[in-house]
């Protein structure tokens, strides 16, 4: 699906000049709950389409004979682990090392790479997670979204825009000196 999307892209506009890696699930995952199922269905969506992607906007990138951005979603979750989440922590963490390896081989052929790390933002998939994670301590909703954002700095959960905004900086010009690097976008809670 990743290939014939950007593929589709090409096709229609005749151009490609910035790919953003952003799918991605979140199942809360207690260590002894784990099934096989989960870990493939987890990695192949949140790494293997960050590999896919990255992949083939390479090839399209060279095809075109440009350079290019492509931008990773990645997640606090990948800068320092996060309680009942081993597999979403785990997989975004593999994230910011694709990220990397990206960046140094593709640096000379003028395509950056970088990633982004939201932290606590107001989605779906978000009071979900704490919907399960205060489920599992046998707690409410609010319970599970206050295990998350109670080290918040800046006292507040992201909105989507927080995080809109710095992709955009990443995929602008004013980012062009910028590669391998993760830009965590969590309101003061991971501080590095």
């Amino acid at each position: 699906q990743v290939i014939s999307a950007l593929n589709a892209v090409v096709d229609k506009f005749g151009d490609l000049n910035v790919v953003v890696n952003n799918a991605g699930i979140a199942p809360t995952t207690p260590i002894e709950t784990i099934t096989p199922e989960q870990f493939h269905q987890v990695y192949n969506i949140n790494v293997g389409g960050v590999l896919w992607g990255t992949q083939t906007a390479t090839a399209l990138f060279r095809k075109l004979g440009h350079g290019g951005k492509i931008i990773n979603a990645t997640s606090q979750a990948g800068v320092v682990g996060n309680p009942n989440l081993m597999l979403y922590s785990s997989s975004k963490f593999a994230v910011r090392g694709m990220t990397q390896i990206a960046a140094r081989d593709l640096a000379e052929e003028g395509i950056t790479v970088n990633a982004y790390a939201p932290g606590i933002v107001k989605t779906p998939m978000m009071l979900d997670i704490a919907h399960q994670v205060g489920k599992n301590a046998g707690k409410d909703d609010e319970w599970g979204m206050q295990t998350f954002a109670k080290d918040i700095a800046m006292k507040r959960l992201s909105e989507p825009e927080d995080v809109a905004n710095v992709v955009s900086f990443l995929a602008g010009p004013d980012s062009n000196y910028i590669t391998g690097q993760t830009i965590i976008v969590d309101g003061g809670m991971q501080f590095h």
